[in-house]
């Protein structure tokens, strides 16, 4: 099917191979860039890689926990670690069994603090990393607001030029591998054998951007002319003015970056004819 797809694009103009089309040009890579918003369908080898938020996001919380653990076992007979964990235990125990809302709380802190000694002893005889817990959870409220099971692939077509990049936003239902997780233990978060993608460019910023903003209507209007309605549109463009600045943190490509919708991504073998 998917050779179908790319012979009948290629019998309608449609399709270009960008590392074909690059070591053939005979200009500079910034002429090759302005032809770039020119093409529709594309083809592009080379080095990729995934990116799933969710998988970070449960990796950044489990973090801290994982460190404990690993860090933790060669400190099993220390006498102060032993000391400190049974101290933990018992407070715990306290806890479950204190029915009365204050002195449960005062518990609960007391199981903090105990938890804190325990991590400044592990700091203190190991090369630990703990990540701050505020900091973690004020990085997944982030992630959660811009950025909700959002599964990408980042390809590198062009090894001499590694800030071209191609951007793709994949669904989650269309891995044939069942989910994101198996993909990755298949190729590897970032595969070290070349990938090839396909697809239509859907976003292609230019050196200087060309775009008329819709905001634009209002450069020179006098403030005390405008109608409530017009106040109020404006006040809220301002806002999604905002947010898009906000988004160029997460995958919303930037030149020479372009980003497109996949119809395949997929590792491509070529057979020759004896």
């Amino acid at each position: 099917m998917l050779n179908s797809i790319e012979k009948d694009l290629n019998e309608n103009d449609l399709l270009t191979s960008i590392n074909n089309s690059f070591d053939d040009y005979e200009g500079s890579f910034n002429d090759f860039m302005d032809e770039i918003p020119n093409l529709s369908y594309i083809k592009a080898t080379g080095w990729g890689s995934f990116e799933d938020f969710e998988r970070f996001k449960r990796i950044l919380s489990n973090f801290n926990e994982i460190q404990r653990l690993i860090f933790g076992s060669v400190l099993l007979e220390n006498p102060e670690m032993i000391a400190l964990k049974e101290q933990l235990s018992e407070a715990k125990k306290i806890a479950n069994q204190n029915k009365d809302r204050n002195n449960r709380t005062k518990e609960l802190n007391k199981i903090k603090a105990i938890e804190k000694n325990i991590d400044e002893l592990l700091k203190s005889e190991s090369d630990v990393h703990l990540f701050d817990e505020d900091w973690v959870s004020k990085v997944k409220t982030f992630l959660d607001t811009f950025s909700p099971d959002r599964l990408n692939f980042r390809l590198l077509p062009l090894d001499d030029f590694g800030d071209f990049q191609i951007l793709s936003n994949l669904k989650a239902e269309y891995m044939l591998e069942g989910n994101f997780e198996n993909t990755i233990f298949t190729y590897g978060s970032r595969p070290n054998v070349k990938l090839t993608v396909l697809g239509i460019i859907t976003s292609c910023p230019r050196n200087e951007d060309i775009r008329v903003h819709p905001s634009d209507e209002y450069l020179g209007a006098i403030e005390s002319e405008l109608s409530d309605e017009s106040h109020f549109d404006k006040a809220f463009r301002n806002v999604f003015d905002s947010f898009e600045a906000f988004e160029k943190f997460f995958f919303v490509p930037n030149y020479p970056k372009i980003a497109i919708s996949p119809i395949a991504i997929y590792r491509e073998v070529m057979i020759k004819k004896k």
